[in-house]
């Protein structure tokens, strides 16, 4: 049995904050990071998305990265990070 870690820390300490961006001044909680990777891994199921499968994420280092790893964690999805500084 695998255990949601996100949702139990949501339960734990809601309003503790989990990840802060100080260059655009941005913090998520326990609780928004829980609803947030709830409500986008409904979005990427709906898409057909499913337990296995992998995604490719092209992006810096932002908050919306680490949502994308908690919806990997409840989903079973297999996240894929390039890296967008490598050039050929």
């Amino acid at each position: 049995m695998e255990t949601d870690w996100i949702a139990k820390w949501a339960q734990y300490s809601p309003s503790k904050t989990v990840v802060r961006d100080n260059h655009a001044q941005s913090e998520l909680t326990y609780s928004q990071l829980d609803n947030l990777a709830n409500y986008l891994g409904q979005k990427l199921s709906a898409l057909g998305i499913r337990k296995g499968d992998r995604v490719v994420i092209l992006s810096e280092f932002r908050i919306e990265l680490v949502v994308l790893f908690g919806v990997a964690l409840k989903k079973g999805i297999i996240l894929v990070p390039l890296n967008y500084r490598l050039s050929t």
